[in-house]
């Protein structure tokens, strides 16, 4: 397993990278922006790696970096009225692989999220805790900050920075992988690829 490569988020200039969501299943979908994308490699198993920011107080996608898999038939299509940036990535050696895959590449598309409910945005991450599976934990970064919108429009900011630390204080007076069985350790790798607050941030959001 290897960890997983965060989509970004832009926050008044600052770059930071998106670690949770309450509601991962309503916020962004990309099948039905007319995509199938497979992986890119082991440390992006979905295939897209996309930039938010807020543009206007409205949540937004930025950027897109994405892929048709590997059918031709696949188009690629407009995001907000604008076409990608189309590409073949060298890396792929065989040539049928390489007539076959495009990969796409959106900037500045601005295309409105109307998502509601909070994330969780975060930015220097304590490479000590690092763990080589799916996502890193929220609480593994110093700064965390909560985004919470109201049908794709900021309502709400609060940095809960100083509860994660807490957390990650209390947290590794114990190991994170901490299984009995196979069964836990199962649970535990499900957990580690999941954004969801639920498995990634329970503990801040109640304390926040």
């Amino acid at each position: 397993m290897t960890a997983q490569m965060n989509d970004k988020f832009i926050f008044h200039r600052k770059g930071y990278a998106l670690s949770a969501i309450e509601f991962p299943d309503k916020f962004l979908d990309i099948y039905s922006l007319g995509f199938k994308p497979t992986e890119f490699s082991t440390a992006c198993w979905r295939g897209y790696i996309a930039t938010f920011s807020v543009y206007k107080k409205n949540l937004v996608l930025k950027d897109l970096y994405t892929n048709n898999g590997n059918d031709l038939k696949n188009e690629a299509p407009k995001l907000n009225n604008k076409l990608p940036v189309i590409s073949i990535n060298e890396k792929w050696v065989k040539e049928e692989i390489k007539m076959k895959r495009r990969e796409f590449t959106y900037n500045d598309i601005n295309l409105l999220i109307p998502y509601t409910g909070s994330i969780l945005i975060v930015r220097d991450f304590i490479r000590a805790l690092y763990v080589h599976m799916g996502f890193q934990s929220p609480f593994k970064y110093k700064t965390v900050i909560q985004l919470t919108f109201d049908n794709g429009k900021l309502t709400s900011t609060k940095n809960i920075s100083k509860i994660a630390k807490l957390v990650r204080e209390n947290k590794f007076k114990t190991t994170e992988r901490n299984y009995d069985d196979d069964i836990s350790m199962l649970k535990w790798i499900d957990d580690c690829f999941d954004l969801s607050y639920e498995k990634k941030a329970k503990e801040l959001t109640d304390g926040g």
